[in-house]
């Protein structure tokens, strides 16, 4: 993981040696690791997703290891995890991918907690999981679009998420999508606000203002009528038929339909 901050300093997170800083002006590299005896030292070693916040500190996701935020001010870290009782903590300690927005706020996709974000105002968290409409709680990757959307991948299709309404509008393989299986660290959003969503059979590529939702819901029409697996004799299609009349004896029968 590579990130390059505000003030052009190159971030390099790494999957077991924590992070590193590297300042280009200088050529000075800074370390930080998890130090359990540190509660100030970076939460875990595993980072595999940074963001920046509007006041300039930087956020790190890691594996098995919650989020930590290093203060600019202080150059120290401040730690969250997941408290099991406490529904206002971090959902999961595995921490996919980070979002901050111009509010202040930290979004963040969790391996099995959900959407989660963090509230500039008050400091906790909430939780959006399938209970609220996500198609999956393991969210890979977070891309904002330009009509203030979040676009969500995950385990089980994309989502479009309204970070005001908190509606959810989810799309699977049906849609389009290379597949229902997203990845980690697979996401990008191009300078013309196209996304882009790899996944296990390819990637995924759109601009968001052209998907457009289809809101005509078509009539429903019978197209076959079985009973004990055998179509009865009739004189006319199934979907025209008005009556059928059954004896006691023909208990078992199927439909089909379409759209």
């Amino acid at each position: 993981m590579f990130f390059e901050d505000s003030r052009g300093d190159i971030w390099i997170g790494t999957t077991a040696e924590g992070l590193r800083r590297y300042n280009p002006a200088t050529g000075t590299i800074t370390a930080y690791r998890h130090d359990k005896t540190n509660p100030i030292s970076l939460g875990g070693n595993s980072i595999f997703a940074v963001a920046e916040d509007r006041d300039g500190d930087l956020w790190f996701g890691a594996i098995h290891a919650g989020v930590s935020r290093w203060r600019r001010n202080t150059g120290t870290f401040t730690r969250y995890r997941s408290r099991p009782q406490h529904p206002d903590s971090l959902g999961n300690n595995t921490v996919w991918r980070l979002y901050a927005d111009s509010s202040g706020d930290v979004w963040m996709g969790t391996w099995g907690g959900g959407l989660n974000v963090f509230r500039r105002q008050n400091s906790i968290f909430r939780r959006f999981t399938v209970q609220d409409g996500l198609p999956s709680n393991v969210v890979y990757g977070i891309l904002p679009d330009q009509q203030g959307h979040l676009w969500l991948s995950t385990n089980h299709g994309l989502c479009k998420f309204d970070p005001v309404t908190f509606s959810c509008k989810n799309y699977d393989q049906s849609d389009g999508l290379q597949s229902n299986e997203f990845n980690q660290g697979a996401a990008f959003r191009g300078r013309d606000g196209r996304l882009y969503f790899g996944g296990v059979n390819g990637v995924t590529v759109f601009l968001p203002e052209e998907i457009t939702d289809n809101r005509h819901i078509p009539p429903v029409a019978l197209t076959r009528f079985r009973v004990f697996d055998k179509e009865l004799p009739r004189t006319q299609p199934i979907g025209f038929t008005r009556h059928i009349t059954l004896s006691y004896r023909q208990n078992f029968f199927s439909f089909e339909f379409a759209a």
